[in-house]
């Protein structure tokens, strides 16, 4: 069949239609693929690894999630390059933006002699006055430069234990460096010598609480050592050093090794500092050991460049000659060597007949002197006891000094010298003869020997003979003896126990025998001032429960600025009213009322890490020194009682019905008790000190009106 001519025509358009529509969707697919490649490759060499391109006819989808609002704009950036910006859908997020973390707290601390500075970032929250004003007080009137700044955010944990333990170390060390943040102190300090930086180090770490760390860098510059000594005695094959000095590390190796070799055991050291004479002290020292050890018994000296060398009276002459004159030529320049047998010319006990004058000094051990001997001259005389005076106190010398004419030349030097060798020790005893000094005796001072040697060689000089045995006790050492926060709590409660502190019927003033009590514990706690302490008030239950707790804490802020004021530093001291809430005794009865009428000394101590973890909330752990009240009452003078308006009222209040109690919980009155509190394994434990006596007011039979009103708390 034949088209004609229409049919061919609509026929020849209907192709093309066709093969337009096919061609167009062919040509949008590869426009939509350019684009998608061109869009990808920008993203791709941008890094942009993280984007979706979806393309939709001439839309592109950009999904994804961006780092950064910047990168998501980037991205948006280069694919407008490529395609219209209309065209381009942004279907992109951006990674959520993390909380800002709050800043590192922390304040530096500098302190000189010409004031201090304080320089750093605190919390807001934080009372920024009143650590100005404890800094003022630590830079104990000199200039403040205060570049403190302050940012809006919540107190670290272990921020505030180390602020107070920071400021604290920065008002006792002059010349520091104290480095404060949130559970760390570290303190870089100078000391004026090694003894000293031994003492800064122990008192810090026992003043510093359990739950702070603490770095100490704490520098002792090499002391001035004059005269440089050194003094080896050898005894029964012991080599024993009165006193060693060196300038090096290296030096104090070299004469302790020598002194080792020659069979010695025992304890040795030198302390290390300047002064010495030559380079060569070290090589001089050995030699004079190895020929004393040669020799036997007796002792070498240096005073500086002098040497002294003193053999024993039975040594072998001849070996005497050759060992000495030997050592003469190896000592270096400039040591110059005196050598001799010693002669005896000591008195034999109990025999006087030698006539060799003697002067002798005793120290008791509680203070007192007994001097006895001669002197040449009233002159003389009157040094040595302005001396002893000055030194020792008048009152506790016993003075037996007595004039003689035909004394030794220099007599008087040798006298002033053994008693000032003396005072270095807590007790002992000085014999003084014209060519020997013995001093024997007790010190708590560790260097007290090296520094007897050092007195007697730079006063007596070269050649002396003397005889030095002094023992150190660590129990006299005012460092090492000072007592534990348990033995302060153990004093206490030791005077708690045997004295109470008493209070007028509605008084809160500390008088009469109690301030005898408070004396006692003021001078207890001179050793104890850094560690944290409270002070607790207690009533029994009479009267009004409001009335009673304002009672308790007037009574506690009481026995607190009795404290103050016998110059007891209160820092560390806190006043807490506990009113009737915390009876220890049956408060039914008139004895168990006076039980619970009381001051109680807490030790607080730092909660353990575990402790502070804990759900539960706790009480301080405490170690408890406690002390009764005791109602002073006077017969002619009644407190009012006060109405539970908080008026004066002549009604007695109705007696309080005694608390139910547990079985072990409250200890019979006038009875010691040890209690175990807290929950679980956290437990305190209250030691409590047995009572004195038992007594109760002054009319046990028939209480008085004011023993059942508030003020007789």
């Amino acid at each position: 069949m034949r088209l004609t001519l229409n049919q061919a025509s609509f026929l020849a358009f209907a192709c093309a239609v066709v093969l337009a529509v096919v061609g167009a969707f062919i040509a949008a697919d590869a426009v939509e693929k350019r684009t998608e490649y061109e869009v990808r490759r920008a993203m791709t060499l941008e890094g942009f690894d993280w984007i979706e391109v979806s393309p939709n006819g001439m839309q592109v989808h950009l999904a994804g999630i961006a780092p950064t609002e910047s990168a998501r704009y980037r991205a948006l950036t280069l694919a407008g390059q490529i395609i219209a910006a209309e065209h381009v859908i942004d279907e992109m997020g951006v990674t959520p933006a993390k909380s800002i973390a709050p800043p590192k707290f922390s304040i530096e601390l500098l302190r000189t002699p010409g004031g201090l500075s304080a320089i750093g970032l605190i919390p807001s929250a934080q009372n920024r006055a009143d650590l100005l004003k404890t800094l003022e007080e630590a830079a104990d009137g000199a200039h403040l430069t205060d570049l403190i700044e302050t940012a809006n955010y919540a107190i670290p944990d272990g921020w505030d234990t180390a602020v107070e333990f920071g400021l604290r170390v920065a008002q006792d060390l002059p010349r520091s460096k104290v480095s404060i943040s949130p559970g760390l102190v570290m303190v870089e300090a100078i000391a004026d010598s090694a003894r000293q930086q031994e003492q800064i180090d122990t008192r810090l770490r026992r003043r510093a609480p359990d739950s702070l760390t603490l770095v100490l860098n704490i520098a002792a510059p090499r002391p001035a050592i004059a005269p440089f000594v050194l003094r080896a005695v050898l005894s029964d094959g012991e080599i024993v050093f009165d006193a060693c000095s060196a300038e090096t590390a290296l030096d104090r190796s070299r004469l302790i090794n020598a002194a080792r070799a020659t069979g010695t055991f025992g304890d040795l050291d030198c302390a290390i500092g300047l002064g010495a004479p030559s380079d060569a002290w070290a090589e001089a020292g050995e030699a004079a050991i190895q020929t004393l050890a040669r020799l036997g018994d007796g002792s070498v000296t240096f005073s500086n460049a002098d040497v002294s060398l003193l053999a024993a009276p039975d040594v072998d002459p001849e070996l005497f000659e050759r060992e000495t004159t030997q050592l003469a030529r190896a000592l270096p320049a400039p040591y110059t060597l005196l050598a001799r047998i010693q002669e005896s010319q000591r008195r034999e006990e109990g025999n006087d007949d030698q006539g060799l004058p003697e002067f002798q000094v005793i120290i008791s051990p509680e203070g007192h002197l007994r001097v006895t001997g001669p002197l040449p001259d009233v002159l003389s005389q009157q040094a040595v006891e302005s001396y002893l005076h000055s030194r020792f106190g008048l009152e506790r010398v016993s003075n037996r000094i007595e004039l003689a004419g035909d004394l030794p030349s220099g007599w008087p030097l040798r006298v002033l010298t053994g008693i000032e060798a003396l005072s270095q020790l807590n007790h002992g005893i000085v014999s003084i003869e014209p060519a020997f000094i013995e001093l024997r005796g007790m010190t708590g001072d560790p260097d007290a020997r090296a520094r007897i040697t050092q007195l007697l060689g730079s006063k007596l000089g070269a050649g002396q003979y003397y005889d030095i045995d002094v023992t150190y006790l660590e129990t006299l050492d005012p460092e090492a003896n000072l007592p534990t926060p348990q033995e302060c709590v153990d004093g206490i409660n030791k005077i708690l126990a045997e004295e109470k502190i008493t209070f007028a019927p509605g008084s809160v003033t500390v008088e009469g025998a109690s301030l005898q009590v408070v004396n006692r514990i003021a001078e207890a706690m001179k050793d104890c001032q850094d560690f944290p302490m409270e002070i607790g008030g207690h009533t029994d239950s009479q009267g009004r429960e409001e009335m009673n707790q304002q009672l308790s804490q007037s009574r506690a802020d009481a026995v607190l600025n009795a404290l103050l004021a016998r110059r007891v530093l209160t820092t560390n001291l806190t006043a807490r009213g506990y009113g009737e809430s915390e009876p220890i005794a049956d408060n039914g009865t008139e004895e168990g009322r006076e039980a619970n009428r009381r001051i109680e000394f807490k030790l607080l101590v730092p909660p353990r890490p575990e402790e502070e973890a804990s759900a539960e909330p706790e009480q301080p752990v405490a170690e408890t020194a406690e002390f009764d009240e005791t109602i002073v009452e006077d017969a002619e003078v009644e407190a009012p009682d006060v109405s539970s308006e908080g008026e004066a009222s002549d009604a007695p209040a109705e007696p309080a019905e005694p608390p139910a109690q547990d079985a072990g919980e409250t200890p019979p009155p006038g009875e010691p008790a040890a209690e175990l509190t807290g929950p679980g394994s956290d437990a305190v434990l209250v030691a409590r000190p047995t009572r004195a006596d038992n007594s109760t007011t002054d009319n046990p039979e028939t209480p008085s009106p004011t023993e059942a009103q508030d003020g007789q708390n």
